[in-house]
């Protein structure tokens, strides 16, 4: 499948001044790699929303600043405004495709589990992501774990249960549990028990209360 492709110039613009950039409708951001210099870039905000509405952190893309060639970046860290939800600013990495990276993919919990028929019982996933080890061209945008395997309560996956994929290989302990099986805990009798205590405590604390009353005696 072909990369996405974007667009981009480099920036001219920077501290406070970038607010006047985005009202002309560009998002600032940046491109750093390792052993270079992070470089300020730029991007019509219109174009950026698409690219990054179709990739995730895990999804290679073609990043072209200026005439220059495009290069192989991952999106490392997208700011949005707490309030107008607005795109603030955005910073790409750029890989190199003969270096191993490590990356921490999202899991897909796919199927149905039997064990989830059973009255009470509770799917538990552990994990929501998996740190993994391998080239920029093998890197998945996502872990699919099935869990129609999962027969009965306390039934696990683990991480060495995870299907990676070719020259994938998980940084996590193999034998971190990833999702269970669980029993729900049933609380509602604790109410009544407690109801149930103070009644008894007060029935106790009665025959002693009277027994003071009838040893006091006119004038004491």
């Amino acid at each position: 499948m072909a990369r996405l492709k974007v667009k981009a110039t480099k920036r001219q613009v920077l501290g406070k001044q970038v607010k006047a950039l985005r009202r002309e409708g560009f998002t600032p951001a940046n491109l750093y790699g390792r052993g270079q210099e992070s470089v300020a870039i730029q991007i019509e905000t219109p174009v950026l929303q698409k690219a990054l509405a179709r990739v995730g952190r895990t999804t290679l893309l073609d990043l072209q600043v200026g005439q220059g060639h495009a290069q192989v970046v991952l999106v490392k860290e997208v700011q949005i405004h707490p309030v107008y939800r607005n795109l603030i600013h955005v910073e790409f990495y750029q890989v190199d495709m003969a270096q191993k990276m490590r990356v921490a993919v999202p899991l897909a919990f796919l199927g149905k589990a039997p064990a989830l028929d059973v009255s009470g019982a509770l799917f538990l996933p552990n994990l929501n992501s998996i740190e993994v080890e391998c080239l920029p061209a093998d890197l998945p945008s996502r872990v699919e774990v099935d869990i129609s395997g999962l027969m009965e309560i306390n039934a696990s996956i683990y991480v060495r249960d995870l299907a990676l994929g070719t020259g994938v290989m998980a940084v996590a302990d193999p034998d971190q549990v990833v999702a269970k099986i669980g029993l729900a805990k049933i609380v509602e009798e604790e109410a009544p028990k407690a109801e149930a205590a103070v009644a008894e405590a007060e029935a106790e604390a009665k025959p002693e209360e009277a027994a003071g009353e009838e040893a006091k005696t006119p004038g004491a």
